[in-house]
């Protein structure tokens, strides 16, 4: 009998586990996020179709050291030394990985990607893999620079007014004061 409940509560275990990756590959596609991961005992780092997408990369790449060369090459040179020492800092466990950083696109454009990882540690807390995730935010980072442009044109329009403003109040009290004095 114990056997039996044991492999009831294994299947319903099961069952519970498939509809979670369910709804979380559901949810990863729906929001454009990019899943890599990095065996860091063997260093072998794989990358799902997504974040193929994201970088431009042919759906047939497949090796790690090819991963990697096409990950630095998108990479913004004024990014990537940041990038890289981000992701070294979690590994070690000095911080958390989640950062912005900038690429080119297969097709010329740049691009905005907001990264995030976790690290899996053993028992004796070496670190063995990375999970990581990539988003384009490069329609967000568009939004935010339009809106801080016309921000900027708001303050000066109301510079702007608020001197032509004191201008016509001035020559107002002028004018009153011209008056009082016949």
């Amino acid at each position: 009998a114990k056997v039996v409940r044991d492999i009831s509560e294994l299947q319903a275990l099961q069952e519970q586990l498939r509809s979670t990756l369910e709804r979380l590959q559901l949810a990863v596609g729906a929001a454009g996020i990019g899943v890599w991961v990095w065996d860091l005992t063997t260093d072998a780092l794989s990358w799902d179709a997504r974040m193929l997408e994201l970088y431009g990369a042919p759906s047939t790449l497949s090796s790690s050291p090819a991963l990697r060369e096409l990950w630095r090459s998108r990479v913004h040179p004024e990014d990537l030394e940041t990038a890289q020492q981000t992701l070294q800092a979690h590994v070690s466990g000095k911080s958390e990985f989640d950062t912005t950083f900038r690429i080119f696109h297969r097709d010329g454009s740049l691009r905005y990607i907001q990264a995030a990882a976790i690290i899996e540690r053993d028992r004796n807390g070496r670190a063995i893999r990375a999970v990581g995730i990539n988003r384009d935010i490069t329609d967000q980072k568009t939004v935010e620079a339009r809106i801080r442009q016309l921000n900027a044109s708001l303050e000066t329009q109301v510079a702007e007014r608020t001197a032509e403003l004191n201008r016509a109040l001035a020559e107002a009290e002028q004018a009153n004061h011209a008056k009082s004095e016949f």
